[in-house]
């Protein structure tokens, strides 16, 4: 025992008793396509078997219905987190009978609503400044360039 070389990280993942295998030997027949069938039955697996329960899987779109995308600026209130707007979208589309959107595409539209909501609100003030004469009109040519 105390001959053998053991990589500690590969000894961790193998089934007891197998942790002399060196990385590329091994003896598990090959697929078709090379790759070493999964490992199942090792000490770690039964370890993990008895502390979770498998997993249910969540039914997420690969892409927003455009329903959802145009349900996302009423949704979302920029007071609060993109999270909760995420919520609200999942319960439109479970209501609608669409699969839930993913977070990372429920972000990529609320940041855009919210960049939208905020360039608007900075055009409105740019206008009502130029009417009340707090600043010269050509400053109108600012909303021009954006």
């Amino acid at each position: 025992m105390w001959g053998r070389r053991i990589q500690a990280s590969n000894s961790l993942l193998l089934a007891p008793g197998s942790a002399s295998h060196c990385p590329g030997q091994s003896s598990h027949p090959r697929t078709k396509l090379g790759a070493k069938p999964a490992r199942t039955g090792t000490h770690f697996d039964d370890i993990l078997g008895l502390v979770r329960a498998p997993r249910e899987r969540t039914n997420q779109a690969p892409r927003l219905d455009r329903r959802l995308i145009a349900a996302i600026p009423h949704l979302d209130d920029e007071r609060q987190s993109i999270a909760e707007t995420n919520r609200r979208v999942g319960e439109l589309a479970e209501a609608l009978g669409l699969p839930r959107p993913s977070y990372e595409q429920v972000r990529l539209f609320v940041r855009r609503a919210r960049r939208r909501k905020r360039a608007n609100r900075e055009a409105l003030q740019l206008i009502l400044d130029v009417q009340f004469h707090r600043r010269p009109p050509e400053a109108l040519f600012e909303l021009l360039i954006r």
